[in-house]
């Protein structure tokens, strides 16, 4: 009798297992995505995008670029499209995380963008 429990508890955690494995991404080998986490910045060329803050379907990025002096700002959801110092950005997905954070304001997440020179 021990051995069929212990049986059916290996079976129901390599079930679980296979079940909590994430799908493969297809955009994970696209040198042409961007995937930034919240807080952070990424780079893309000579062009500078920090993701500073989610909330709910919209994302807040920050553009620089190495020739200019100036930094852009702009509030974007899933499937907008930009251009911005000469190239077109693609929201592909906002996704917001659970924050531990008691401070208001404060959000985790990440944005994925398809990046291409114009």
């Amino acid at each position: 009798m021990p051995i069929i429990v212990f049986i059916l508890i290996i079976i129901a955690l390599i079930i679980w297992g296979v079940k909590g494995t994430s799908p493969i991404d297809p955009d994970a080998n696209n040198p042409n995505i961007l995937t930034i986490s919240a807080g952070t910045q990424g780079h893309f060329d000579n062009l500078y995008i920090g993701l500073g803050n989610i909330q709910k379907n919209s994302a807040s990025l920050h553009f620089r670029q190495d020739s200019a002096d100036e930094s852009m700002n702009k509030e974007v959801a899933i499937g907008d499209e930009l251009e911005i110092y000469g190239y077109k950005i693609n929201v592909k997905s906002i996704k917001a995380s659970w924050n531990p954070s008691a401070l208001v304001g404060a959000s985790h997440g990440s944005v994925k963008l398809l990046i291409t020179k114009q």
